[in-house]
């Protein structure tokens, strides 16, 4: 006869695992923002930030600033969006002072009781969004802020600002890149960050962008430094996305073994350059070429042999016009942060369990004979093959973990890379003269190939803390289905292996729940960053981009803008 309170003594230990957490962070919400953002109803997405559970999720602080930041910064509403940026700076440097309290919760329960403190290039992020903010004021002259109404209703009240107020504005843009900088001088210094990703084309190219509108000498030759900078960024770091290299998985494994990573001769036969590789590195190699020409002539003739130009690059040097028009164009959205599966061997733990009390259940026991348990009671055999699903160093360690005698799935964070393929070209009509001015507008960023090796890459680095506190939970359960099987099984045998295998699989499902993947993330980004530069006349200009794929060609209406006579006009659209 089957012990029913023994029974519902240990199937209450095993339910308790269930208590441990259940954590989704918000994917539901997160997906209709992120609809609303890509249809243009930005102020569907205010109203669902506001009355949604993102906002009231204390672990997502961040994420709720980053996002109505974003979203403010597509309405125009600049200054309002510097502010939602401040407040999310102050937010990410505090959590690197996280509690104790909240490490050991996390442990216990799952990464999403822990504050989300935001990818590597999310931080970067915060920094150029933060520096466009501070130039288009500048730029417009226009500040916003919220105030109420008659009827105390919340409005956004706007301002003309004064051109000293303005000029602040400007050398708040130089100093957020020189912020920016220093935040990827950090990260290279730490020994913390496990990552490839220490720099960036967008600090170094926009960074440049910024420094040339200073219009100073002294600036001019920090733009030059930073184009240089970008251009062997662009062939060793950019290599490793496939949106500039069709053998990007090679590539990065050689990447991650070099030890000087931007010095190391590239072999031919894992770098296949794409097109958008093509045009950026022509687009850098004439930044450099044009700003030596007016800065440095004496250096001109030896950069241009150095450099070795494309046909298309010389006629573009041939103009003596100086370009006094960036476009900045975000386009899509980035590719989604999802769970994946991931399987973890348990038989390797049995031995080196750090806990007390679960190695001392398991020492009366014998690990030899729960293994037999698990594999022919509750069926805990490896799937089949190894899992090599981290690409980044590492990966072959990780299969053969999984690979172990008996083994368990938990989900797991993964981003897919977006390789950015299509061509844009932007068009300026002068409303007055209809004269047309076309440029082709090349690959900044690849964000979506760049959250997939930040997400990958931190993965592999917390995988196994990860999966042994996953394997820990189970184990309880598991002994406690044990206890199940071992009080019944001299009265009746089938029954007993049944009551062990309900309780197993039911504290099991409530681990599942418990270990959602912390798939939070920064989900109104662009999928790529482009950037274009031209020459323009004073005036007033129609605005459109061409967009060209394999399959498609499609024309989008931007907007209309001035083009003023004096400095540099930079222009950000999405589409």
């Amino acid at each position: 006869m089957v012990d029913i309170i023994s029974l519902l003594k240990y199937i209450s230990l095993s339910l308790f695992v269930i208590l441990l957490g259940c954590a989704s962070g918000n994917r539901e919400e997160r997906e209709k923002i992120r609809h609303f953002v890509s249809e243009n109803k930005q102020q569907e997405a205010l109203t669902l930030l506001e009355q949604g559970e993102i906002k009231k999720d204390k672990h997502q602080k961040l994420l709720y600033q980053l996002e109505l930041a974003k979203i403010y910064h597509n309405l125009g509403e600049y200054k309002i969006s510097a502010d939602y940026l401040a407040t999310a700076s102050e937010l990410s440097q505090s959590y690197y002072t996280k509690s104790i309290a909240q490490k050991a919760s996390s442990y216990v329960l799952n990464d999403n009781y822990e504050n989300y403190y935001g990818e590597i290039f999310e931080r970067s992020l915060m920094h150029f969004y933060q520096a466009l903010n501070f130039y288009m004021i500048y730029q417009t002259g226009i500040e916003a802020g919220f105030t109420q109404d008659k009827d105390k209703k919340t409005i956004i009240e706007r301002k003309t600002i004064s051109e000293q107020a303005r000029r602040q504005y400007l050398g708040r843009a130089r100093a957020e890149i020189l912020a920016w900088d220093t935040f990827f001088q950090d990260i290279q210094r730490s020994s913390r960050y496990d990552t490839i990703y220490k720099t960036d084309l967008m600090v170094k190219i926009f960074g440049g962008v910024i420094h040339e509108a200073m219009e100073k000498s002294s600036d001019q030759q920090i733009a030059l430094q930073l184009y240089k900078d970008a251009l062997k960024v662009l062939k060793y770091l950019g290599a490793t996305y496939p949106s500039y290299n069709l053998k990007d998985k090679d590539f990065l494994g050689k990447f991650v073994k070099a030890e000087n990573k931007f010095e190391w001769k590239i072999p031919e036969n894992i770098f296949v350059k794409t097109s958008q590789f093509s045009d950026l590195n022509d687009f850098l190699v004439w930044k450099i070429l044009k700003l030596t020409k007016n800065i440095r002539s004496t250096d001109y003739s030896k950069m241009l042999k150095e450099l070795n130009p494309s046909d298309a690059v010389k006629a573009e040097l041939n103009s003596n016009a100086t370009p006094n028009v960036t476009i900045v164009l975000q386009e899509g959205l980035v590719a989604e942060k999802k769970p994946d599966k991931f399987n973890f061997g348990l038989h390797g733990l049995l031995n080196n369990i750090e806990d007390p009390q679960t190695r001392a259940s398991v020492h009366r026991i014998g690990s030899d004979v729960l293994t037999i348990f698990m594999v022919n009671v509750l069926g805990l055999l490896p799937k089949k093959g190894p899992i090599t699903y981290s690409q980044f160093a590492g990966a072959e360690v990780m299969g053969r973990i999984s690979a172990e005698l008996v083994s368990i799935e938990f989900e797991i964070p993964k981003v897919d890379a977006k390789a950015v393929n299509d061509t844009v070209t932007v068009e300026f009509k002068n409303k007055a003269t209809s004269q047309v001015y076309k440029k082709n507008s090349p690959l900044m960023a690849p964000l979506s190939d760049i959250a997939s090796q930040a997400v990958e890459e931190r993965v592999y680095s917390t995988l196994m803390k990860t999966g042994t506190r996953v394997a820990i939970k189970h184990l309880v359960a598991i002994l406690a289905a044990h206890k199940i099987y071992e009080s019944n099984k001299q009265n009746n045998p089938l029954a007993a292996k049944y009551f062990a295998l309900a309780s197993y699989l039911a504290a099991s499902r409530g681990i599942a729940a418990s270990e959602k993947a912390d798939v939070r993330y920064w989900s109104t980004l662009p999928n790529s960053l482009r950037i274009s530069q031209l020459a323009l006349p004073a005036g007033e200009y129609e605005v459109s981009a061409e967009i060209k794929s394999e399959k498609s060609s499609q024309a989008k209406t931007l907007g209309t803008v001035t083009v003023t006579p004096k400095g540099q006009n930079i222009f950000s659209y999405s589409i």
